[in-house]
């Protein structure tokens, strides 16, 4: 199920789609948005994706609890407050640039399996391998980038330790 909230929807209500079963493709909230209510996205399974702007200053009790969201992106470089049962699971939790321990850390954000840092990570529209081709991804401007044996075994080692990581690659692109 796709999700359009309108442009001019500044909060979304206590329980708005609370069970909306069969999971959700993702949903984008505008800047106008500044609270989303208790159990708003509770209980609604899996749901592709959440971009979540700063000028949210309010998420209530249970938000998102109950569901799984695949990918997480959100806006503000300190979280703001949330209570422990608001997120469920999360996979890809995408945080402004040096920010990811504030959320790995923070009460209540703590619940991705990924967390990355990203310098726009409200305007990001995807990443994807090519799966055609084996260890070769495209940044965000769409630049074929070959990751290296370094970088492959870092990423490598990640992920098949089963836990919680933190993901942080910098490059220089001078170098």
């Amino acid at each position: 199920k796709n999700v359009n909230i309108p442009e001019n929807v500044t909060s979304i209500g206590d329980g708005a789609f609370q069970g909306c079963t069969g999971g959700l493709e993702g949903f984008d909230l505008s800047d106008k948005v500044t609270t989303i209510g208790e159990s708003a996205f509770a209980d609604c399974g899996t749901i592709g994706y959440v971009t979540l702007p700063e000028s949210i200053t309010s998420i209530g009790t249970n938000a998102f609890n109950g569901s799984n969201i695949g990918k997480l992106f959100v806006g503000w470089d300190e979280p703001i407050q949330v209570e422990t049962n608001t997120f469920s699971r999360v996979d890809t939790m995408y945080c402004p640039s040096g920010s990811v321990t504030n959320y790995r850390y923070e009460r209540g954000w703590n619940v991705a399996k990924w967390y990355i840092s990203t310098e726009n990570p409200v305007g990001i529209e995807g990443i994807e391998a090519n799966k055609e081709e084996d260890d070769v991804y495209y940044n965000l401007e769409g630049i074929r980038v070959e990751k290296t044996g370094e970088i492959h075994d870092a990423l490598k080692q990640a992920r098949d330790c089963g836990r919680t990581c933190i993901v942080e690659i910098m490059c220089n692109p001078d170098e």
